[in-house]
């Protein structure tokens, strides 16, 4: 998913995280997050459609730090979109970020591209180097969260959503683990990675007496990858929010800090619900209300037992039994499998909703096929 805006404020204080020694622990990484991480290396061509070798290189030495520190990884991915969709707005926009950055690189621009193989690339190299990992259903991050509280480790991951969930081993940043530079250790402890692991704790004491329980509704608030802050522009337009953070002064990270001190003055979720209404108009309130308690669902650990998965090779979805896939469909999803002609897999099959994945090309010279179909009706006239 991903909260609006949150990364840069955490990263811009730096208060927020401690430091860390990673070794002899269990690990759950968000594979989506590693692989992105792993193909935008500094010196990565995306011109030529990606150095797929190099990149398997980076997997291998990655998962060979780690080994040589004690830690076991276990590598969670996501799967499809799931039957609602509700995602849908932020693909487009996506996706035409991805178009404008191909568009970039086939005039010579700089830009960041994933090639079109690298999740492919990714599973293989996962399979040669025998680390377990599992592909969810749908999004993977409320199954992430759920593994790592059932075995109380880190997870590893560069979305902003685990800043949110409670978790009870922590929430490590790919951007603040250090694998590259793996250092030894005095005494029987052997070598470590350094990392910096973010404190839930820190963070809601920065805003005074805030609430764990209350930043899933934050997140909902603040705008992330499901909910805009359109539905909440009447909340932020008409609430006196500390420090003078209302609507549209001093850019989003006021506004962000503003939001979470005000939340700091409720002791639970459904009382601060209850204080954003009173902002709505009548006739809205109640559909806001369940707006916003669905999407706060979305940051609570999944109850979906993915450690099932790694022992015996299958575990039970709720969602897959609802949308009445095959059980050997499922089996073949969570072994990595794509099953379907796209990375979606909706209750309507949603083939109007389909996005091809981009590669860098020219948008103004004509398709070789175009040339190739001109000739052969040529030949045969």
């Amino acid at each position: 998913m991903g909260v609006q805006g949150l990364t840069g404020f955490v990263e811009e204080r730096g208060v927020f995280f401690t430091e860390l020694r990673v070794r002899d622990t269990k690990l759950v990484i968000d594979g989506s997050s590693l692989y992105h991480r792993l193909c935008f290396a500094p010196d990565a061509d995306f011109r030529r459609g990606g150095d797929y070798g190099a990149f398997a290189a980076a997997v291998r030495d990655f998962f060979g730090a780690l080994r040589a520190c004690g830690v076991a990884p276990f590598v969670v991915l996501d799967g499809g979109r799931g039957a609602e969709d509700r995602k849908l707005p932020t693909l487009r926009g996506r996706a035409a970020e991805q178009l404008r950055a191909a568009h970039g690189l086939s005039r010579g621009a700089g830009g960041c591209l994933v090639p079109l193989l690298t999740r492919e690339a990714f599973v293989q190299a996962l399979g040669r180097l025998g680390v377990p990992f599992v592909q969810c259903f749908a999004e993977a991050d409320r199954e992430i969260a759920g593994l790592a509280n059932r075995w109380g480790c880190p997870v590893l991951s560069l979305d902003s959503d685990f800043f949110v969930f409670d978790l009870a081993g922590g929430y490590c940043p790919l951007s603040h683990f250090q694998w590259q530079s793996v250092r030894g250790a005095a005494g029987p402890q052997g070598c470590y990675v350094p990392a910096r692991c973010f404190s839930a704790d820190r963070f809601c004491g920065h805003f005074g007496r805030l609430s764990k329980a209350l930043l899933p509704l934050f997140a909902v608030m603040n705008g992330n990858d499901y909910i805009g802050l359109e539905a909440l522009e009447a909340f932020f337009s008409k609430v006196r929010l500390p420090r003078g953070c209302a609507a549209g002064r001093g850019g989003k990270h006021l506004r962000l800090q503003g939001l979470l001190k005000w939340l700091a003055q409720f002791a639970e979720p459904g009382e601060a619900v209850d204080n954003v209404l009173k902002y709505l108009k009548k006739h809205q309130r109640e559909e806001i209300r369940e707006l916003l308690c669905t999407s706060m669902e979305d940051y609570a650990p999944s109850e979906v037992n993915l450690e099932d998965f790694f022992e015996n090779g299958s575990y039970e979805c709720e969602a897959a039994r609802k949308a009445d896939v095959p059980q050997w469909v499922f089996d073949a999803l969570a072994k990595g499998a794509r099953v379907m002609p796209s990375d979606a897999f909706a209750g309507d099959s949603g083939s109007e909703n389909e996005f091809a994945r981009t590669y860098p090309k020219s948008f103004t010279t004509p398709y070789c096929c175009n040339l190739l179909l001109d000739t052969l009706f040529r030949t045969k006239s």
